[in-house]
């Protein structure tokens, strides 16, 4: 169906046709919750919005190798969890119910991941999971690892006849668990500053992997804290440990001043986060 420039397609291949066809202008429609601030910017005048509705991409499918996410699966249903799948999807669950409660009801996996906003909080959570994002294009399906998705500000590595049909997150050895937490002005803001964190301890508390993410305008995209990760990779996660965890997060990014906060205020906010974000994790780990 076309209406002045708004398309319900019926397939993914009437998707690609589309995109072909109108390449920069077109914009692909998940949840729609980001629409509204794009057009009061004046920012939607010669868009064309492809809508995704007709298309069967809604579902949370559990396997051994880990979790896929439909691309069209809404944020409530990530709220739900934790489910049978175990303590290590705890952040996507802790970033779902931070969202307002319209908004988690509208948006969807794929849409907060296309948007490439440095601001939304799954992606930061997906990114700790090691997600991958499975996008759909002329040339077939193509996985790409979330990290490498973002390239900078509101700007994704989808090449023109692509659009996002999935996340899947991996599944975790034994000792493995998350937590994502997120700092705000109210309950219905986007994040000052988020931190996602998944940890993987052994039966002696050491550390045998890590990661370490970091969200809310500390970089133009979620930034993945390597730094961080280095101190807790191979060590027993106790305070000191945590604490020198935080303060490598912080010393490793080099945050967005704006009307919100400034970058120095977002740069010691997010050591705090990293710390809490650990804490909660390791706090998970069975």
């Amino acid at each position: 169906m076309e209406l002045d420039g708004f398309f319900t397609p019926e397939n993914s291949d009437e998707v690609i046709e589309l995109l072909a066809q109108f390449g920069d202008e077109a914009l692909v429609l998940g949840g729609g919750t980001f629409i509204h601030s794009l057009a009061v910017r004046g920012l939607l005048a010669r868009v064309r919005l492809i809508d995704l509705r007709n298309l069967a991409l809604v579902g949370i499918e559990s396997a051994s190798a880990g979790v896929r996410l439909g691309a069209r699966t809404r944020c409530a249903a990530l709220a739900r969890g934790p489910s049978e799948d175990g303590r290590w999807l705890g952040a996507v669950h802790d970033a779902a119910r931070h969202l307002p409660l319209q908004v988690r009801n509208a948006a969807t996996v794929g849409g907060c991941v296309a948007a490439a906003s440095p601001f939304f909080d799954l992606p930061v959570a997906f990114m700790a999971l090691d997600g991958v994002v499975g996008a759909r294009g002329s040339n077939g399906i193509r996985e790409i690892d979330i990290e490498a998705l973002y390239l900078g500000l509101f700007e994704n590595s989808l090449q023109q006849t692509e659009f996002i049909v999935s996340v899947t997150l991996p599944r975790m050895p034994a000792g493995s668990a998350s937590a994502f937490v997120k700092f705000a002005s109210n309950a219905n803001d986007l994040a000052i500053v988020s931190a996602a964190a998944r940890v993987t301890v052994d039966a002696s508390g050491r550390c045998t992997d890590a990661r370490v993410v970091i969200g809310g305008g500390v970089a133009n995209r979620p930034w993945r804290s390597r730094a961080a990760e280095g101190v807790l990779q191979g060590a027993t996660l106790g305070t000191d440990t945590l604490e020198a965890a935080g303060d490598a997060a912080a010393s490793d990014v080099e945050p967005l001043s704006d009307h919100r906060a400034s970058g120095r205020y977002r740069k010691a906010v997010a050591g705090v986060l990293v710390r809490r974000a650990l804490t909660a994790a390791l706090a998970r780990v069975p």
